[in-house]
């Protein structure tokens, strides 16, 4: 998208809290607290950018987890709660 500041309404366009009242249908969001890329801050714009549309969403931390899920029982735990979540 090159520089924010030449290209702002681009990044507004791409913007995914800015997406977020558009969004449809039952949410789940999953993030793990050590995540290099997507940093916790950003979940928590999304969230707020969520709750200031009035969308209705589930959340699901998982805290010192980067962007695997390496631990058997956590990647476990997360499968069934994706399940859970698609079974409602």
């Amino acid at each position: 998208l090159g520089d924010p500041r030449r290209n702002g309404a681009e990044y507004d366009r791409s913007s995914p809290t800015e997406a977020a009242a558009r969004l449809s249908g039952r949410l789940l969001l999953v993030h793990g607290t050590a995540d290099r890329n997507v940093h916790v801050q950003n979940t928590f714009q999304m969230v707020d950018s969520l709750g200031h549309a009035d969308i209705d969403f589930d959340l699901q931390l998982y805290f010192g987890i980067g962007d695997s899920f390496p631990n058997a029982v956590v990647r476990k735990h997360l499968y069934h709660r994706i399940q859970r979540h698609l079974y409602q």
